[in-house]
């Protein structure tokens, strides 16, 4: 799976080299094509090529979750929950919910509150 991975990783740089060398001049298609030849076949270039692969999706994975999450909740949640607040009719009380006890607490409830 490993190996799968590197000969992958080649081809995503073969096509990022491609589109470069589509906006870069032509005089710099040699040393591309030379660096594409090291890189697909030596074993160790390919290992090098999937780590810098890995280690830049692992950099766009810690930027994009908190962007992507963030964005689903203030586009998508919050709107919901002001909607659903908006739309349920609720009474204010004329009441206060707080009741009043006289009753005595010695300092031996507190030693076994259960």
């Amino acid at each position: 799976m490993e190996k799968r991975a590197e000969y992958r990783d080649a081809v995503i740089t073969l096509l990022v080299m491609g589109v470069l060398l589509w906006f870069l001049p032509f005089t710099l298609t040699i040393l591309a094509f030379s660096a594409l030849f090291v890189l697909l076949f030596f074993r160790r270039t390919r290992r090098v090529n999937h780590l810098v692969w890995t280690r830049i999706n692992h950099i766009l994975q810690s930027i994009m979750h908190p962007v992507l999450f963030s964005l689903i909740y203030f586009l998508i949640l919050v709107p919901l929950g002001l909607l659903f607040q908006r739309m349920q009719k609720r009474k204010m009380p004329t009441q206060s919910n707080f009741k009043t006890i006289k009753q005595t607490v010695e300092n031996t409830f507190f030693d076994t509150p259960w």
